[in-house]
């Protein structure tokens, strides 16, 4: 039972954090929304600074949502340019933490399988190759990603191999997302049911792959 409610949780809780953006957002002061674009548009700098530092803030916590922060990148700027400013604030999430693993001994690889035992299934496919890994990690997401990229870099996976595997893992789940918030307002349009409908399909999947990979270990 108490597996079961897990998997549930796992399931609801994109369409729980975009349902609280959007009620953010419902209940701002009336032109808020526009503000934010107006002011998104006549800053632009500043706000793609301010974009990616609330990545680099990310990638420190385990438990902020990186919904959030699509969805804000979505509101503030075209669609084309919120992808791309995602794209780049995903690379400066997984860097930080990789950075830091860097730095760290071996020794907190075994504090981290001691406290989360999963690790030693993403041990176990390191064989597999860096790229594959990195894709599989981010696509499955069985464990906080911000640990996840802690330890790569711990383990000295090659970067560029991290890098782009992350990237790639992370883009399905960022790209609908990333149009959920460019459509919150609008949530009967096509485009954002879509999303959601490709959102959901994407948890189905990681959730079931993430059950496969588990029992074959």
């Amino acid at each position: 039972m108490q597996q079961t409610i897990k998997w549930i949780v796992k399931i609801l809780l994109p369409i729980l954090t975009i349902s609280f953006t959007g009620l953010l957002i419902a209940l701002e002061k009336l032109g808020g929304l526009e503000k934010l674009q107006v002011w998104s548009a006549s800053h632009t700098a500043a706000a793609i600074l301010l974009i990616m530092a609330l990545y680099a803030l990310k990638s420190l916590s385990v438990f902020f949502p990186l919904t959030a922060l699509y969805c804000l990148t979505a509101l503030s700027f075209s669609l084309p340019t919120a992808l791309l400013l995602n794209f780049m604030g995903l690379a400066v999430c997984v860097t930080l933490p990789y950075s830091v693993g860097r730095l760290l001994s071996f020794d907190f690889v075994s504090r981290l399988k001691d406290r989360y035992p999963k690790f030693t299934v993403i041990e176990s496919l390191q064989q597999n190759g860096s790229f594959q890994l990195s894709i599989l990690t981010r696509v499955v997401g069985m464990l906080p990603g911000d640990l996840v990229s802690i330890y790569f870099g711990t383990v000295k996976l090659p970067y560029w191999f991290y890098l782009s595997g992350s990237l790639l893992g992370l883009a399905p789940a960022m790209i609908t997302e990333t149009i959920l918030g460019k459509n919150i307002t609008k949530p009967l349009s096509q485009p954002f049911l879509i999303a959601v409908l490709g959102r959901l399909v994407i948890a189905i999947m990681s959730l079931v792959s993430c059950r496969k990979l588990i029992k074959s270990k």
